[in-house]
């Protein structure tokens, strides 16, 4: 009987649970296109080798908690919308077991149509990840096979996340009295309080998230030059997430009172109406509303420093990796039992591609330590590091191929540093004494490629290096082609060496078509897994908005009644229901959608700095498709939400 009933019900209620069903089946496929994409055979042996399987279960567990337990205020909204239907039971004899098992038997059909359904998309979705993740690293994309494991994976979450939240949301059931139920809590519409005082904090919410946004700013040049760590980060990101907070609760709390307070706006047809309605919603559902800002803005910031990631990685294999193979060997290395020689390792990169070019060049030493002293690396414990200088001979050859102007120097010297050592060079002044001559500084640059990995160099003359012992010894390669099997090369030119009772690879040679790869897979997998979680997330915080939408018009669907017995024609009545709910649901989601244009300009302010213009505007690009995705979903659910709306509070006279 129960279940022939509950059938009944959730036929009958498909319209007002549309919103309900259509978040739960978008938050099935992400998790059926995720746990296949994690149990992909391919990628498990890459993530298994890198350690990532289990920091993604982790996400996936951890936003399975996070899904249960906003699903269960989702439940709770449903619950409330049928109130009356649940008063009406218990007063006709049913237990409150009855009706909870009821609820439970609605809530495990709808979980099993909108697994099917949701299934049913992610099998798309999933393709879809594959083909980014192809993309990404440049692999010819084949329709991916699908996982028994991964299938059973998410169908067992899905079932322990419905469980939860049923549970969870199956409290009101137990708390609500049957008067509550079947004559409803009428909301009386309030007067705030003291709007002077939530004026003035939302004034402080808006000047926290300011000062979050100017210190993250200053943060980046602090980080970049050395003289910060990720602390200072981490308490400017909980500034403005708390302001945020602050902001859209005050916010809430007096907007509306104020623009109650101006005649002539209020007196404009519906208004004073609209104001009154807005001023209760919003002040009943303050802390909500903060709390979706955080969580959007979380997702947009989220997903901005994901794909941003993708544009630094490649602005910084092209300062890592300038050439298509970099050979590096230090002389102060004894012990090279078990290396290959570099003729060896030439013949072995000959057998995958040509060497099309070869440029050597060697960094030198004279024992001393004069342009350390300028920077954090001296003094006490850094007695062993010393100044490494280059001809300026061999620093042009391997610079103008890469379009850089060549460098001329007589009587002076070219400190190349990275931008940490940069900020640390007060004095332009210096000298430095090499083969008994004097040379001055012709100043820093911070711009080049990396050719020693190191905090600093110099280039000099060419005699100033005579006589100097050599410190280390480079070549650098341009290849033919770099198609090649660039783990397979890896491999071949890889030695084992012992470090600390342990064995490990080591290899005297940078592939950039390697690092390119190895970069674009963690890159693929970061953004895979931060689409997941923000999708989702940004699911959740629609659908709470959504469901919160139609409860509260529920309730005032006799406010509106009696808006048309005074006169109010049913074209304003639609007006005036359209302007709440798109006001009460942009509410949360307008400063999210903004924060995304600082976290660009940050963005494009790290690659400024490290000299990485090309990729400047295509970090921009970037986050307005962010955004632009991000409103196409709220759109989704707000044209849902209102049309439901609509259907419930709006009829014909």
């Amino acid at each position: 009987m129960l279940c022939k009933l509950a059938f009944r019900n959730v036929k009958r209620q498909i319209g007002n649970e549309l919103i309900y069903f259509m978040t739960v089946a978008i938050t099935v496929a992400f998790m059926f296109a995720i746990d296949q994409v994690l149990f992909n055979r391919t990628l498990y042996d890459y993530a298994v080798g890198r350690d990532l399987q289990g920091g993604m279960i982790g996400l996936i567990v951890l936003i399975s908690a996070v899904v249960a337990f906003m699903l269960s205020y989702a439940s709770a909204f449903m619950l409330r919308l049928r109130r009356r239907e649940f008063g009406v039971y218990l007063t006709c004899g049913m237990t409150r077991a009855d009706v909870l098992r009821l609820f439970l038997t609605e809530n495990l059909l709808i979980c099993i149509v909108a697994l099917a359904v949701g299934m049913l998309f992610g099998l798309f979705l999933y393709q879809g990840l594959m083909g980014m993740v192809s993309m990404m690293l440049e692999a010819e994309f084949t329709a991916a096979s699908y996982s028994v494991k991964g299938t059973w994976f998410t169908v067992v979450l899905v079932f322990l996340v419905f469980l939860v939240s049923c549970l969870l949301a199956a409290r009101y059931l137990y708390r609500v009295t049957i008067h509550e139920l079947v004559k409803g809590r009428q909301t009386r519409v309030k007067s705030v309080r003291f709007p002077f005082v939530w004026t003035v904090l939302t004034i402080g919410g808006a000047a926290g998230m300011a000062a979050a946004v100017i210190g993250m700013r200053s943060w980046v040049r602090a980080y970049l030059s050395g003289a910060s760590t990720m602390l200072p980060l981490l308490e400017r990101l909980f500034l403005l997430f708390g302001s945020l907070i602050l902001f859209h609760f005050s916010l809430a709390h007096s907007l509306m009172a104020l623009l109650l307070k101006r005649k002539r706006l209020r007196s404009r047809g519906t208004n004073t109406f609209l104001f009154r309605q807005l001023s209760a919603s919003l002040h009943t559902n303050a802390a909500m509303m903060g709390m979706i800002a955080c969580l959007l803005a979380i997702a947009v910031i989220g997903l901005d420093a994901v794909f941003m990631e993708r544009l630094g990685a490649e602005a910084r294999l092209a300062v890592f990796c300038p050439y298509d193979l970099h050979y590096i060997i230090s002389y102060d290395q004894d012990d090279r039992s078990g290396r290959p020689g570099l003729e060896e390792a030439k013949e072995i990169v000959e057998r995958y591609t040509a060497i099309e070019k070869t440029i050597s060049y060697t960094f030198y030493a004279d024992g001393g330590h004069a342009l350390y002293d300028h920077t954090q690396f001296s003094g006490e414990g850094y007695a062993g590091i010393q100044d490494s200088y280059v001809a300026v001979s061999e620093f042009n050859a391997l610079i103008t191929p890469l379009g850089y102007d060549a460098v001329e120097l007589s009587d002076s010297f070219l400190v190349v540093a990275d931008v940490s050592a940069a900020a640390q060079f007060p004095d332009q002044g210096m000298t430095i004494t090499l083969n008994g001559r004097e040379y001055h500084m012709a100043g820093v640059r911070t711009d080049y490629p990396d050719f020693m990995f190191r905090y600093l160099y110099a280039v000099v003359p060419d005699e100033a290096v005579e006589g100097m012992a050599a410190q280390q010894y480079h070549e650098v390669y341009e290849l033919k082609k770099n198609d090649f099997d660039a783990h397979a090369l890896e491999r071949d030119l890889s030695y084992a060496v012992e470090y600390g009772g342990r064995q490990s690879d080591s290899s005297d040679f940078i592939i950039k078509e390697y690092e390119r790869r190895e970069e674009n897979a963690r890159v693929a997998f970061l953004s895979v897994s931060a689409m997941f979680a923000a999708g989702v997330l940004l699911c959740m915080g629609m659908a709470l908005l959504a469901l919160k939408t139609l409860t509260g018009l529920a309730e005032d669907k006799e406010r509106y009644r009696v808006l048309s017995l005074i006169g109010v024609g049913m074209r304003d009545l639609r007006r005036v229901l359209f302007r709440q709910t798109f006001f009460f649901f942009i509410f949360p989601l307008i400063l999210p959608l903004v924060c995304g244009i600082p976290a660009a300009a940050l963005c494009q302010e790290i690659l400024r700095i490290n000299h990485m213009e090309l990729f400047v505007h295509a970090a921009g690009v970037t986050a307005f498709a962010v955004s632009g995705v991000i409103l196409l979903l709220y759109l989704l659910y707000y044209s849902a939400a209102y049309l439901i709306a609509k259907r419930v509070v709006v009829w014909e006279q």
